[in-house]
């Protein structure tokens, strides 16, 4: 069995658009949420959502795009460059929807009632595998090829899937990571459910594990990691990030919430032989709604009675869906190669006894991280990677 090394790292959210802008919004416990006031004129509960500005895409390569897949495109080009060249490259992406692309295009067939007017670039764009399809030709990438539906882990499975396929030898190298839109139309119906936090203040919507947490503000991006086997990588001299050490996948069997069982499972099943006390610092799922966080904080205080550092940045970014399991993996990462962990920032009266710090913890160094994503529908995700302190 191969190892997997991590060489490549690109992300695009509301705490920047580059790998750079975001480590520097994490030492400082910047927040990436805003109001949107006519989700209010247009029936939501919650105005609330990240604030991303528009990537810079020719429009001739945007026109095939989802609103996600602009955000993801630019976090492949920063990854892959991050790398170095790999040459022959798979690509995995989390994605669940396409949802304003949908949109668009049942409008546009309303409007003209002629399928011909649609043109060629709609079909494109409402597929769920939109992501792989505008990489693997745009960049061009020549591997495996295929995008993920898991809800909010979709971007935590990505990563697992490519970490099997090159740790069995299927791949020598997979670009992975997921995506979400961010609009009206693709949080529409999640609103309804009336788990959106409806707080005033977006800075301080969002307090995962806090005893007066009321509930997740929608955001999105896009995050991409560089997978190659440990050989490959060292062959080409590569930088290393860490390595893919474990994944875990089950379903809690539930279509709402998740299970404090299911989780414990899920956490060790990524775990492995390696020791539970090895792990320093746990990325929390963490949404901020009142039972989920508390099913994870009782099933993580199960697996590590040792109380590792527990972090939870959906305060910053919100809940970023389809790519969530890949960029707060990557926050992990930034945050622990730059020897911080990052604040909890809205988290301040809370009784779920984690190990949880609401400032930045300087100088502190987390070899093993375990991160967590569970999503609608049952379906959860843990990932381990035990970090590389080489030189960048």
């Amino acid at each position: 069995m191969n190892r997997v090394v991590i060489t490549g790292i690109g992300i695009y959210s509301c705490l920047g658009t580059n790998k750079q802008e975001v480590l520097s919004s994490l030492s400082k416990g910047s927040c990436g949420l805003s109001r949107d006031e006519e989700r209010l004129e247009h029936g939501f509960r919650s105005p609330l959502t990240g604030k991303l500005p528009s990537p810079n895409i020719p429009k001739p390569l945007r026109r095939f795009m989802s609103r996600g897949v602009e955000y993801l495109y630019t976090a492949a080009k920063e990854a892959l460059e991050d790398a170095g060249d790999v040459g022959r490259c798979g690509v995995i992406i989390g994605n669940d929807s396409s949802a304003k692309a949908m949109l668009d295009a049942f409008l546009c067939f309303l409007n003209f009632r002629d399928t011909s007017k649609l043109g060629p670039t709609h079909v494109i764009k409402t597929l769920s595998s939109n992501p792989t399809a505008v990489l693997t030709s745009l960049l061009p990438l020549r591997g495996v090829s295929f995008s993920i539906g898991g809800a909010c882990a979709s971007g935590g499975h990505a990563i697992g899937v490519a970490y099997n396929l090159i740790k069995g030898g299927v791949e020598e190298s997979i670009l992975c990571g997921g995506c979400q839109e961010v609009n009206e139309a693709s949080v529409f119906s999640f609103d309804a459910l009336g788990n959106f936090s409806t707080a005033e203040d977006p800075s301080t919507a969002v307090r995962p594990f806090d005893n007066s947490r009321c509930g997740l503000v929608p955001s999105g991006g896009g995050a991409c990691l560089v997978l190659e086997s440990l050989t490959h990588a060292t062959l080409r001299g590569a930088r290393i990030y860490g390595e893919i050490i474990g994944y875990g996948a089950n379903s809690s069997g539930s279509l709402a919430a998740s299970t404090v069982e299911s989780e414990v499972e899920c956490m060790k099943l990524a775990l492995g032989d390696l020791s539970y006390d090895k792990i320093d610092l746990v990325s929390a799922h963490a949404t901020g709604t009142q039972q989920g966080d508390a099913v994870e904080a009782e099933a993580i205080l199960q697996v590590f009675p040792h109380l590792p550092y527990v972090i939870a940045t959906k305060a910053m970014t919100g809940h970023e869906m389809w790519m969530a399991g890949a960029s707060e993996l990557i926050y992990a990462i930034l945050a622990s190669k730059a020897k911080f962990i990052p604040p909890n920032i809205n988290t301040k009266d809370y009784s779920l006894n984690l190990n949880i710090k609401r400032n930045l913890v300087p100088e502190e160094t987390s070899e093993f991280i375990l991160s967590n994503s569970f999503g609608l529908g049952g379906t959860n995700s843990s990932i381990v990677v035990k970090v590389n302190y080489g030189e960048e």
